[in-house]
């Protein structure tokens, strides 16, 4: 079963008028977010069916192509000197050649990064991505007058929650 879920509202609204009411109304919630989580739950399980029901089909399929695509590409690394200056061949049915491809590995990031900065001084900033960026929490600390002073402001409110128990009661 679920966890306590907080709800917010949204759109058109019941009319409450008195405390069993009020209790009725997080009753129907409730039974309502148990329906849902059992058919999230129901659909979930089907889909990951049907995930493993599409691998076990498939599996052959998929071990069929990698085969041929190994093959092709022995057969054309034999055949380089034909490709000329050219990177692919067209065939009737596709085309086959080889893609220039590039990247970095860096092993160790932070050992990297001091390297970096000590090889490069001013210049490594252009080669180590820092994303800046404030960090609300922390602010959440300063005052109203130090967040204004930054461009900043405090927005507090009230928001309206329902949190449902979903524990079995007399009731359900």
């Amino acid at each position: 079963m679920a966890a306590n879920k907080r709800l917010k509202s949204e759109g058109n609204k019941k009319s409450i008028t008195d405390w069993h009411d009020a209790d009725e109304a997080v009753k129907v919630i409730r039974n309502g977010q148990v329906l849902i989580d059992s058919l999230t739950a129901e659909a979930t399980k089907s889909i990951d069916k049907i995930k493993t029901d599409l691998a076990a089909k498939t599996t052959d399929l998929r071990a069929g192509i990698d085969y041929y695509v190994r093959g092709l590409e022995d057969f054309c690394e034999i055949r380089k000197a034909e490709f000329g200056d050219a990177r692919s061949k067209k065939l009737t049915f596709g085309t086959v050649g080889w893609r220039k491809s590039c990247s970095v590995v860096v092993k160790k990031t932070v050992e990297t990064l001091a390297l970096l900065k000590k090889i490069l001084g001013r210049e490594s900033a252009a080669y180590i991505r820092i994303k800046e960026e404030p960090n609300k929490e922390a602010m959440a600390i300063l005052t109203d007058e130090q967040l204004a002073s930054v461009g900043a402001r405090r927005k507090v409110k009230d928001d309206f929650y329902v949190e449902p128990y979903f524990v079995e009661t007399k009731d359900s």
